[in-house]
């Protein structure tokens, strides 16, 4: 949602908001010239970084299939990564419990032998 302060900044310059390419918002204004054509011209209001952008909903959506189990070739598949090694890469740090499986096998392992 947009501040109040922005909505009444945008009510008195601009004739439109315009929301183009990566959801930068930007207000636009149309006027005549003593020529009598018309100029447009915009200015960026906000510009979301990569954390408050579509990247983010990546990054979420992979963590929750990761701590869901889900495999990292079936996610670098839906990510659409090329290379199932990338997506290990970039997503480790969202899998806490990475060995734990196998820590637990190998302890009911020496368990059993004991």
């Amino acid at each position: 949602m947009l501040s109040s302060h922005l909505m009444s900044e945008v009510a008195q310059t601009a004739d439109r908001l315009v929301v183009v390419g990566r959801g930068r918002l930007l207000a636009e204004t149309t006027r005549r010239c003593p020529s009598g054509s018309r100029v447009r011209s915009r200015r960026v209001l906000w510009e979301p970084s990569r954390e408050l952008g579509f990247h983010v909903l990546r990054h979420t959506y992979a963590s929750v299939m990761l701590e869901a189990g889900e495999s990292i070739v079936s996610l670098a598949m839906w990510l659409g990564h090329s290379d199932p090694a990338f997506t290990l890469r970039t997503y480790t740090h969202f899998m806490p419990q990475a060995g734990a499986r196998g820590l637990s096998a190998i302890e009911a392992w020496f368990t059993d032998l004991g």
